[in-house]
């Protein structure tokens, strides 16, 4: 989650307080992937949780909690 390398990524990561858990969230239909072939399938994998790996996505949830912290989550 950090840009910098060796002591400058341990200075960012020491500064880092608390958990992040994020769940991708979406579905295929079996019928649609049992006609794929296996690469396919992976494919369809790898974008998928591609979208919830990414440094952007990351960045979006940190915005998304800081317009959020003086609300309650649930």
């Amino acid at each position: 989650m950090s840009e910098g390398d060796g002591k400058e990524k341990e200075k960012l990561m020491a500064s880092h307080f608390g958990n992040v858990l994020s769940m991708p969230n979406g579905g295929k239909r079996s019928q649609d992937l049992m006609e794929m072939t296996m690469s396919n399938v992976a494919t369809e994998v790898h974008e998928f949780l591609h979208t919830a790996t990414g440094k952007d996505h990351f960045l979006e949830l940190i915005d998304w909690v800081e317009d959020r912290r003086s609300q309650p989550l649930i």
